[in-house]
C-alpha cells in the first residue's frame, strides 16, 4: 500500500506518544525537587516543545478522524502560552498554500507589507531585523511573537470577534487543569516552569525560523531540510516542510519516507527546477519550459502555444495542492481564457474549462474543486465560480450583478464576498460553500 494512502485504523504511534509525553512530563513534575534545576528545566522544555508538536499533528491527523478524543488529549495548556482552539484555526488558515508567507493573509508569516514596515519607528525595525537572525529568533522572538499574537487576538476580539473570544475563555479551564496539577501533585518551582516553557517556545522558533521563505512558487515557499537529529524528533519530522505542505494528512513517521520515495518530486516542487515562459519577439510563439535553477540549464520544453496574431504569457503555473507533478494554466488557444490541466511532462491533461467567457484568475483549490474568478456571461462583472477538477460540476458562487472579490475563510468553509454595483458602494457578506 502506498504511503501516501496509509491510513491506521488507530493511530497508534501518535497517541502512544501523547500518553508517554504525559507519563514523563507527570514524573518530572513529581519528583522535581529531587532533580537538579538545570535538569528540570531542559526535561521540561523538551516536553512542551514534545506536547506542542503532537498538538499540530493533532489537528491534521486525529482531529478529523476522531475528534473528541482529540481536543481531551491537546487541550491542557502544558506549555501556557497558546490556547489550543486559536493555535488550530491560525494553523489552518496558514495551509492555504497559495497564501503562504503574505503579510496580509498568512497568520504565521514572518513577512511586512512594505508600507507596514515603513511605519514602524527605528527602534523597532532594530529588534524586528534581530528577530529575522537564528539567534534573535532564539532570544526574544517568543516574546515578539507572543506581543503580536496577542495584541492581533485583542483586535479580533474588541471587534466581536466571538470565534476568538471563546478559544480564549476555553483557555482559562485548558490553564487551571496544568495549575491544579502543579499545585497538588508538582513540585517544580515558578521560575523553573518559566524558563522551561519561554525555552521550548525558542525550540519552536527554530523550526518557524527555517520552515518557509518568500517565493514566487507557491511550492517552493517550503523548505526540506534533511536530518533525522534530536530536532526533528521534537519536531515530528516537521523539517520535511514541503512534504507536510503537499499532503497533511500524512503522519509524522511517514514524512521522511515519503520523502525518500519521492525526492525527485519535491525537489522540484521546491525550486530545484523553475519554469519559465518563453515569448519569440514577434509575441506568437510561447514556449512554457523546465530549466535547472542551480546549473541554468535547460530541461526540456513542456507544451508551446502559437497563434498567427499574438500570444502572451499573462499568468504564472498554478500547481496543485495535493499533486505537485501536476499544474494549471490559463491560455486563449480557443479564443478564450480558460483552465487548461497538465503535468510536469507537458502532458495535457484535460482542458477543464470551456467557457465563452474571460476567466480572470484561479484562486484555490479545495478538495479536488477549483475555485476561480471571470466575468460570466457579462464582460461588465467579475464572479467567483467553482468546477470539479474533472472539468465537471461548474458552479456559480456569487450570484448578484457587479464586481465580487473573494476570499477563502480560515477554516475553507465559507467565502467572504464583497462585492459592489453602480447603484451601491459595497456589501460584505459570507457564502457558505457547503449550500
Amino acid at each position: 500500500m502506498s504511503i501516501l494512502r496509509q491510513k491506521r485504523w488507530l493511530e497508534w504511534p501518535t497517541l502512544a506518544l501523547y500518553f508517554f509525553t504525559y507519563f514523563i512530563y507527570a514524573l518530572t513534575t513529581i519528583y522535581a525537587q529531587f532533580l537538579p534545576s538545570v535538569l528540570v528545566i531542559i526535561l521540561l522544555a523538551v516536553l512542551l516543545t514534545l506536547h506542542s508538536s503532537l498538538q499540530h499533528e493533532t489537528i491534521h491527523i486525529l482531529e478529523p478522524r476522531w475528534p473528541i478524543l482529540s481536543i481531551l488529549l491537546a487541550f491542557p495548556a502544558l506549555g501556557m502560552a497558546v490556547p489550543y482552539s486559536r493555535f488550530r484555526d491560525l494553523h489552518l488558515a496558514h495551509h492555504v498554500n497559495e497564501q503562504l508567507t503574505d503579510p496580509f493573509d498568512d497568520p504565521e508569516t514572518g513577512y511586512y507589507e512594505i508600507t507596514n514596515w515603513n511605519k514602524f519607528p527605528n527602534f523597532i525595525k532594530i529588534i524586528l531585523k534581530f528577530n529575522n537572525t537564528l539567534i534573535g529568533r532564539i532570544m526574544i522572538g517568543p516574546l515578539v511573537g507572543m506581543i503580536n499574537f496577542i495584541n492581533s487576538d485583542l483586535n479580533f476580539i474588541i471587534k466581536g470577534n466571538k470565534q476568538v473570544l471563546y478559544g480564549w475563555l476555553l483557555f482559562v479551564p485548558a490553564l487551571i487543569i496544568v495549575l491544579f496539577w502543579l499545585y497538588y501533585f508538582g513540585s517544580v518551582k515558578i521560575w523553573e516552569y518559566a524558563l522551561a516553557a519561554y525555552g521550548a517556545l525558542s525550540i519552536l522558533k527554530i523550526r518557524t525560523f527555517i520552515e518557509h521563505r518568500a517565493h514566487e512558487l507557491t511550492s517552493a515557499r517550503s523548505v526540506i531540510v534533511n536530518d533525522r537529529g534530536i530536532l526533528s524528533l521534537l519536531f515530528l519530522n516537521n523539517n520535511y516542510h514541503v512534504v507536510h505542505h503537499s499532503h497533511p494528512y500524512i503522519p509524522w513517521y511517514n514524512l521522511p519516507s515519503v520523502f525518500e520515495l519521492n525526492k525527485k518530486k519535491f525537489l522540484k516542487s521546491n525550486d530545484n527546477y523553475i519554469y519559465i515562459a518563453e515569448l519569440n519577439r514577434d509575441q506568437n510563439h510561447l514556449k512554457w519550459a523546465t530549466y535547472d535553477a542551480i546549473s541554468g540549464e535547460r530541461i526540456k520544453t513542456l507544451f508551446e502555444i502559437k497563434n498567427e496574431k499574438w500570444v502572451e504569457p499573462e499568468f504564472p503555473l498554478f500547481f496543485l495542492p495535493t499533486k505537485e507533478n501536476e499544474f494549471l494554466t490559463l491560455s486563449e488557444r480557443d479564443g478564450f481564457m480558460n483552465i487548461y490541466h497538465y503535468n510536469i511532462e507537458g502532458d495535457l491533461i484535460k482542458q477543464i474549462t470551456n467557457n465563452k467567457w474571460v476567466t480572470s484568475k484561479i484562486k484555490n483549490i479545495l478538495e479536488d474543486k477549483i475555485y476561480f474568478e471571470g466575468t460570466g456571461e457579462d464582460p461588465r462583472s467579475k464572479h467567483t465560480f467553482c468546477i470539479d477538477l474533472n472539468g465537471e460540476n461548474q458552479i456559480q458562487i456569487t450570484k448578484e450583478k457587479g464586481i465580487h472579490n473573494t476570499k477563502l475563510s480560515p477554516n475553507k468553509k465559507y467565502i467572504i464576498d464583497q462585492f459592489s454595483q453602480i447603484n451601491n458602494p459595497g456589501i460584505t457578506q459570507v457564502i457558505n460553500l457547503k449550500t
